[in-house]
């Protein structure tokens, strides 16, 4: 699947991109790092300014990430407007007034990566794990709970430790009771010669 933009970013792009931004935390190196891949831009040069930035870009696609797909939607279509396109009064614009000769603009870098959170069949999700590093992913599959193999193991055993808490204490009684042998065996066979008491 390619995603149709003049920016350049395909849809693999914008997943890594999504992702790293979603999952950014607050070092200083991870943030650097994070900094070099996506292009937000900073009207100064300063870095401070930039990881300021970039944390509020973060903490947006966070809330924006764990909301259901209209929502989403909308979301994106506010945050591209005022942060992306600086319209402080959007009622003085398309579509809200009558503009002569209205021309889209062109998208940028950031725009186009978050309209990709729009899409079809994208499915933005949060890893079960409360312990996950990077719990912000994309699921391949319908039903996945889990980004990573680690939190699917720590889930199977999860779900492990709850089935035999709640089901397992009755079902071992059940298998000890099956087990015993009758009162009446010890007596049937207590006068045979092979019969070996335990």
């Amino acid at each position: 699947m390619t995603v149709n933009n003049p920016v350049g970013f395909d849809a693999a792009d914008c997943r890594i991109l999504l992702s790293e931004l979603a999952n950014l935390d607050d070092n200083v190196a991870h943030i650097e790092q994070v900094r070099a891949l996506v292009p937000v831009a900073c009207s100064s040069a300063d870095s401070d300014e930039e990881r300021a930035l970039l944390l509020m870009w973060r903490d947006t696609l966070r809330r924006l990430w764990v909301v259901d797909e209209k929502a989403r939607g909308w979301g994106v279509g506010q945050v591209i407007n005022v942060k992306v396109r600086g319209v402080a009064n959007p009622e003085s614009h398309w579509p809200f007034a009558d503009t002569p000769e209205f021309r889209l603009p062109s998208p940028s870098p950031i725009e186009t990566i978050l309209s990709y959170l729009t899409a079809k069949r994208v499915n933005p999700s949060v890893c079960a794990n409360p312990q996950c590093s990077a719990p912000f992913y994309f699921k391949t599959r319908k039903g996945a709970t889990c980004g990573s193999r680690e939190c699917k193991n720590w889930q199977i055993s999860q779900s492990a430790k709850l089935y035999w808490n709640t089901k397992g204490a009755p079902r071992r009684r059940e298998k000890k009771e099956r087990s015993k042998k009758p009162p009446w065996y010890k007596r049937q066979f207590s006068n045979s010669p092979h019969f070996k008491p335990r």
